[in-house]
């Protein structure tokens, strides 16, 4: 007996898809749930034609460039912070700290390099032996 990939991918996904679907007749319901404001808000912009989840977004990013020159100053800042003060005045705790935040982002670069290229291996040169392997293998 053999099992299809179809129906055990069916068995894995189906509830999955049930959450998905619960989670769709939340969202359809939870704008009765909304403050008053916001419900204003957004009957207004149904009223005009407008996507307010659009607008939202347009004013979120304006927002966000707005503080980019305050984040360069406080980066700023801290390095600044940082490279005036004295290594004596650092103990464990700052360097268990330091070691936390060099922990991170190599998690977050190699979760990075997952992502982006599908391999955390450096890639491979067509003049390299695995190439030969890859192309058969792969049916390139």
């Amino acid at each position: 007996m053999k099992l299809e990939i179809k129906t055990i991918g069916a068995k894995l996904l189906s509830p999955l898809n049930a959450l998905q679907g619960l989670i769709y007749r939340r969202a359809v319901n939870s704008t009765q749930c909304l403050p008053k404001e916001i419900q204003t808000t957004v009957e207004e912009y149904q009223f005009n034609g407008k996507d307010f989840t659009a607008d939202l977004s347009r004013k979120y990013w304006s927002l966000q460039t707005m503080l980019f020159y305050e984040r360069v100053g406080k980066l700023k800042r801290e390095l600044f912070a940082i490279l005036t003060s004295r290594p004596s005045e650092y103990n464990y705790k700052h360097v268990i700290l330091f070691l936390r935040w060099m922990l991170r982002c190599l998690f977050l670069f190699i979760v990075g390099m997952i992502v982006g290229r599908q391999s955390i291996h450096p890639l491979v040169l067509p003049s390299s032996p695995f190439a030969f392997e890859l192309k058969k293998q792969y049916d390139i």
